[in-house]
């Protein structure tokens, strides 16, 4: 599924599309990853996935009005 549709948790009715960047941690990216368990491969793509969003956004030419994840 994708991954901004999915809610935050089991029975929430937050969704990490809503899910503001500024609480997004490590446990997070888990927790999307281990949804995807019984499919290997697509855990890891998602693991890769996020790191290339979470890569590109440190990256200072992708600053969006002098805002940066650094």
């Amino acid at each position: 599924g994708d991954i901004c549709t999915e809610p935050i948790a089991q029975g929430a009715t937050e969704f990490f599309g809503d899910f503001p960047l500024s609480r997004f941690a490590p446990k997070h990216v888990a927790i999307l990853r281990d949804r995807k368990r019984e499919t290997p491969e697509a855990a890891n793509e998602r693991t890769k996935v996020l790191r290339a969003v979470f890569n590109w956004a440190r990256d200072p030419e992708n600053a969006i009005d002098g805002v940066n994840a650094n």
